[in-house]
């Protein structure tokens, strides 16, 4: 039933919850109430996608985001890791993969869109959305986003062949885009992660 795809795994309340997309691109989903002793069977969503699932837990509520085959990102919940409400589009189509981390009971969103450009927004689950924000520049690789040591770090290289970094602490606020060399040179953000931003940068 199942293809070798990364299976993800989240521990909600008092279950450990698994999803991953099968070999026919549903999404399958599984529980656990004895850390992982024994499973529910596994069960399966219909509508195809054409990522791995990503998971995470924010404001008492599990999230889950997926990017269909129309190259839509979806987004459900979940109040008990076993029922869930129903899948909402929340872009057009998008040219990349996308990331979703959560903070401070928050969950950031990140794409990259059918323009190239990275747009952002943040859900506080059963409550609203932020607007999207939208980078000024067009990217020319894939866009990047990484909880870093309590802050959300998004970053992209620019047509203009230089790495723009931003970060926020709360998935509301955030720093202005600013070069990846002012980044270093300001140390707000964890030096390590963002020396290796600079090999990739300068590899790629």
């Amino acid at each position: 039933m199942l293809n070798p795809n990364p299976v993800t795994r989240t521990q909600y309340k008092d279950k450990l919850v698994e999803a991953v997309r099968g070999k026919d691109n549903y999404i399958y989903g599984r529980s656990s109430s004895d850390g992982g002793k024994t499973w529910s069977n596994w069960q399966y969503t219909n509508g195809g996608i054409n990522s791995d699932v990503q998971m995470v837990v924010a404001n008492n509520a599990l999230v889950q985001a997926v990017r269909g085959t129309d190259n839509v990102l979806y987004v459900r919940q979940s109040a008990d890791g076993v029922n869930w409400n129903g899948w909402t589009p929340i872009t057009g189509a998008i040219s990349d993969d996308f990331s979703i981390d959560a903070i401070d009971n928050k969950v950031v969103f990140s794409v990259q869109g059918s323009d190239k450009k990275l747009y952002s927004r943040t859900l506080i689950p059963n409550v609203s959305w932020t607007n999207w924000e939208v980078s000024p520049l067009t990217t020319i690789n894939p866009i990047e986003q990484k909880l870093v040591d309590g802050k959300v770090v998004q970053s992209y290289k620019g047509v203009d062949d230089r790495t723009y970094v931003r970060y926020s602490t709360d998935g509301l606020k955030w720093n202005k885009w600013e070069t990846l060399e002012s980044a270093i040179a300001k140390a707000e953000i964890n030096q390590q992660y963002l020396g290796e931003l600079q090999q990739n940068s300068d590899q790629n």
